[in-house]
């Protein structure tokens, strides 16, 4: 840029300085003052208008909502537990001798009368002929002693308690004979039940044993039943007949179907000290043995079922001052009210609703702050 046009451009910016100075000093203070008021109604009417916008609109308060509905709810008390036999036979040898037999193996099945196990015979069967031998012996004496002796003599009192002393010693012989037909009878153990050998604890054959050191256990396979424990604070709402849901751990992908059978009068003590009553639930037929002693699972006692009531989801219930209540969105979406309501049935997924909430209307959920 040449040194002319410098100069001239600095005059020219010296003149519209000059010019600006002299129309603001120039400028009338009234009109002024006007035009900013005018700029001020035009802010406050711009916000008026962006206010009138959301009126009617209820405030940000949920993060989710759901439409109140009628549905199936059901009141469940759960417990673990496991199979058993409600027919188990103990069996036990009730004499001493040698054990000569074993007839069964644990998971058998018997039938009722079939023979389980034997002591020796022998001996048995020789003090039962003794004891036969002696009574024969005393029976004769017995019958020899009426007739001869006492044939022809008046029965005074010392020959009536003669006579009686005699019968006496007969009727020993009778029971000796009685208790060793009795003895031999023992040396026998027979299953009383159609059923499956749950346990053999005895010693091998050839070992003399005594009441005490044989023992075959013998439980009914078809008489089965689930056994839980539930606690106290839930047994009052338990009843025979109620529905149970079983799912065991053999069969985690199956749901077996029972009925409360047996509630039990004397507690029990939980592995964490808690109280806890015995139930019983009836199992189905167990005919192809799928089912076996001693089953672990868990079972869902349905203690109520109602149909067709009013019910939301869990998580949209507050709770004040011991009082239940919830967000319920107004008509047409424009407001909310805050609305005490009453409960019935809770699970951990939905809530029935007995008073406060009708069918169609939609709760919300707070935000978190």
């Amino acid at each position: 840029m040449s040194s002319q046009t410098t100069i001239l451009f600095f005059k020219i910016l010296d003149l519209g300085s000059r010019t600006l100075h002299f129309e603001i000093h120039t400028l009338n203070l009234k009109r002024l003052t006007i035009i900013i008021i005018l700029i001020i109604l035009a802010v406050i009417v711009a916000s008026q208008t962006d206010a009138v916008k959301n009126i009617g609109k209820p405030p940000k308060i949920y993060s989710e909502k759901a439409t109140v509905k009628k549905e199936n709810i059901k009141e469940i008390v759960s417990g673990s537990g496991k199979i058993q036999s409600n027919t188990v036979a103990i069996l036990k040898f009730q004499t001493s001798g040698l054990l000569t037999y074993i007839g069964v193996k644990r998971g058998d099945i018997v039938k009722k009368g079939q023979l389980v196990a034997s002591l020796d015979q022998r001996e048995l069967q020789k003090n039962l002929k003794k004891k036969l031998n002696d009574y024969m012996s005393e029976r004769w004496d017995f019958e020899e002693d009426k007739q001869i002796t006492y044939k022809d003599i008046a029965l005074n009192d010392t020959i009536k308690r003669a006579l009686e002393k005699n019968q006496f010693a007969l009727d020993k012989t009778v029971w000796d004979v009685e208790i060793s037909d009795i003895a031999l009878k023992f040396g026998n153990l027979y299953s009383p039940i159609d059923g499956i050998v749950t346990e053999v604890d005895a010693p091998q054959i050839g070992v003399n044993i005594t009441a005490a050191t044989g023992t075959f256990t013998v439980a009914d396979f078809n008489d089965i039943s689930f056994k839980i424990d539930v606690d106290e604070v839930d047994i009052g709402k338990i009843l025979p007949g109620q529905m149970v849901d079983i799912k065991l751990d053999a069969y985690p992908e199956k749901t077996f179907f029972g009925a409360v059978s047996k509630i039990g009068f004397t507690s029990t003590t939980t592995s964490g000290g808690g109280t806890a009553f015995p139930v019983e639930v009836k199992f189905p037929d167990n005919t192809d043995l799928r089912f076996k002693i001693g089953m672990n699972g868990d079972a869902e006692i349905v203690v109520r079922d109602v149909r067709n009531t009013i019910i939301i989801p869990a998580q949209f219930i507050n709770e004040e001052d011991s009082k239940k209540f919830v967000y319920v969105l107004k008509k047409a979406g424009k407001s909310y009210e805050k609305r005490v309501i009453k409960t019935g049935i809770e699970t951990d997924d939905a809530v029935e609703i007995l008073e406060g909430l009708k069918q169609g209307e939609i709760v919300m959920l707070p935000q978190e702050k």
